[in-house]
């Protein structure tokens, strides 16, 4: 009953942020689906988005993505664009996602913000998603995916981190992740439509030289044979590789189970220590790099999934960080070599 109650509150607040229907530009590549399942993808052009278009159009779906302009569209080459429709524009419209969602058999919804003004965050991560799961909800839509995260648990303790654990929000976009996860029992309760929300863990991936996330910054200094600086050495973390965050979340779309409003943690279970990065790293690189321990203090110490509940929903392997990170070793030198 307190969960519907601050839904209510949410949702009253929501109606009245709802920005008036703006023209959406939008264009299509569409031949003749392998697949029979229409697949409405919100934030196709970031990281996740884009590894997720690729996981889904190699087992045939039809594919409707949103960008939130033409120019982040452009991520995704012409020879990648079967069976995918393209639309621009903000699902902070509510006009905009009731088009989008029209006429598809499952919503993911990847779009937000993750930094910078408050206001903006709020109008990406809480509006769009309402006006999404509102519209799936209006449209039956049978499934609603949504990416939540691994930042509302805040500091963990020495064990794995359990989906029924207390959350500790120290930051506005966990705030909005666990609005979203109030929003999706509301939804539920009020119809049909299944609603699972996936706590990432920490994702990799992403072989991009202008990336300043721990395993970027690690590589640029072994690659150029810079001291690898390592804060709080002992930390741990849970570091998923992207494409089985896609292969994971494909299955969850596939699986008969009912998700009944599931939050259910991905990642891989097995904590890696940011010294053990570290030296990983150098090995791959092949790197003169020293490795410079710093007892810094970091907000966020051990962060692991227990991952005992997406077992028991769909049936997955994860790949080996080494390997992942011996094939994004020779994106990142390629890329370097260029500078």
């Amino acid at each position: 009953m307190e969960k519907d109650s601050k839904a209510k509150e949410i949702l009253i607040s929501l109606s009245e942020e709802i920005i008036e229907t703006n023209k959406k530009n939008y264009s299509s590549n569409v031949s003749k689906p392998q697949n029979n399942r229409k697949i409405l993808i919100a934030g196709a052009g970031g990281f996740i988005g884009r590894n997720l278009c690729e996981e889904l159009r190699q087992y045939g779906y039809y594919l409707r993505t949103i960008f939130r302009t033409k120019e982040s569209s452009l991520r995704i080459p012409d020879n990648e664009r079967e069976n995918m429709e393209i639309l621009i524009g903000d699902v902070s419209d509510e006009e905009f996602c009731r088009i989008a969602v029209e006429g598809v058999d499952a919503v993911i919804n990847l779009a937000a913000e993750i930094s910078g003004d408050n206001q903006k965050m709020f109008r990406s991560n809480v509006v769009g998603f309402f006006n999404l799961a509102n519209m799936a909800c209006k449209h039956k839509v049978k499934k609603f995916i949504y990416a939540s995260s691994s930042i509302v648990y805040g500091n963990g303790n020495e064990s794995y981190q359990k989906e029924t654990d207390k959350l500790h929000l120290y930051n506005f976009y966990s705030v909005t992740k666990y609005i979203n996860e109030i929003l999706s029992d509301y939804f539920h309760e009020q119809t049909e439509t299944e609603f699972c929300g996936c706590r990432l863990f920490n994702v990799y991936g992403n072989p991009n030289i202008e990336s300043w996330d721990v395993i970027s910054k690690y590589f640029k200094a072994a690659i150029s044979d810079k001291p690898i600086v390592v804060d709080n050495p002992n930390a741990y973390r849970d570091y998923v590789y992207v494409k089985d965050v896609a292969k994971a979340i494909r299955q969850i779309i596939e699986t008969e189970s009912n998700m009944d409003s599931k939050i259910v943690n991905i990642g891989t279970g097995c904590p890696t220590k940011l010294v053990e990065l570290a030296k990983m790293i150098k090995t791959v690189c092949d790197s003169d790099s020293e490795i410079v321990i710093r007892n810094k203090s970091i907000r966020i110490v051990n962060s692991c999934a227990d991952i005992g509940l997406l077992s028991s929903i769909i049936d997955f392997r994860f790949s080996i960080i080494e390997d992942n990170l011996k094939s994004m070793y020779e994106r990142y030198r390629k890329d370097w070599e260029k500078i």
